[in-house]
């Protein structure tokens, strides 16, 4: 199964010899944080879920992520900000 495939997830299972049960308990036993699944076709592996109106507006895809833990977030936007601010400096 090639990425980007229009398969169904009934295709996707059997491609792979699993079971919606199955493929759940394995996604289960990968999280260690709260996570946020997109619901999505397997066509669709590649797409980011970008908001359709500001796309065209920008010409651009959009990386946005849910936020799930503020202060990993903040964190994560600090170390991005420090890191712009030294390599502006050089």
């Amino acid at each position: 199964m090639g990425l980007g495939n229009k398969n169904s997830f009934d295709e996707f299972f059997s491609n792979f010899q699993l079971n919606e049960n199955t493929y759940l308990l394995a996604l289960q036993c990968t999280l260690q944080k709260p996570t946020l699944f997109l619901k999505c076709k397997p066509c669709d592996i590649r797409t980011n879920s970008f908001n359709i109106h500001a796309r065209p507006l920008w010409e651009t895809n959009i990386d946005a992520q849910y936020i799930l833990h503020p202060y990993a977030t903040v964190a994560y936007i600090t170390l991005i900000t420090n890191y712009t601010y030294c390599i502006q400096l050089q």
